[in-house]
C-alpha cells in the first residue's frame, strides 16, 4: 500500500512538468498523463485488494478441507512466500 501511495504522489508531483508551458497541447497531454497514471494506479489497487480477498477465501477453504493438517502447515510455513520456518 505504501508503494501505491507514493506512486500516486509521484504522479501528482510530476504533473506540472507535463503542463508547464500552459499551451492547449500541453494541457491535453497533462489530462492524458493523469488518465493513464491514475488509471494504472487504480487497476493496481484493485488487483492488490482482490488478491487479499482471494487469500482470505482460499485460507478458509483450505482450513475447511484439511483441518488440523492445514493448521500445522501454516504454523511451520510463512504466509506469502512458502519458505519453511526453521
Amino acid at each position: 500500500m505504501t508503494f501505491l501511495l507514493f506512486y500516486e504522489m509521484l504522479t501528482l508531483s510530476t504533473y506540472p512538468l507535463v503542463v508547464h508551458r500552459g499551451t492547449e497541447e500541453s494541457m491535453r497531454a497533462g489530462k492524458i498523463y493523469l488518465a493513464y497514471t491514475m488509471g494504472g494506479g487504480s487497476l493496481f489497487l484493485f488487483a492488490v485488494v482482490m488478491g487479499a480477498v482471494m487469500i482470505v477465501f482460499e485460507e478458509r477453504e483450505l482450513h475447511r478441507r484439511f483441518g488440523a493438517k492445514w493448521d500445522a502447515y501454516c504454523k511451520r510455513t510463512a504466509a506469502l512466500i512458502p519458505i519453511p520456518k526453521l
